[in-house]
């Protein structure tokens, strides 16, 4: 059995990329600009991750999703906590 691998989620400024975050399957990473506002990081980190879950959906379909799983969360007040 492949040992199974962790997903890490690494804050990078995405300017150049013109973009708000990455899947980088390579690596097995989510890269994420920190410089977003809270609800916006979080709704990244979800997309991202649904990308890495579902990599044949099309990004209509990835943010369709995203959108409506970081609402339902976040309307039940889940948040990021930095330690």
């Amino acid at each position: 059995m492949k040992p199974k691998r962790k997903l890490k989620v690494i804050e990078v400024k995405l300017g150049r990329e013109k973009a708000v975050g990455i899947a980088d399957y390579e690596n097995f990473n989510i890269l994420v600009d920190p410089r977003q506002k809270p609800y916006e990081y979080f709704n990244t980190m979800i997309h991202e991750l649904i990308h890495h879950m579902s990599p044949s959906w099309d990004e209509s379909r990835v943010n369709w999703w995203a959108n409506r799983i970081s609402r339902f969360l976040w309307s039940h007040n889940y948040r990021q906590v930095k330690q």
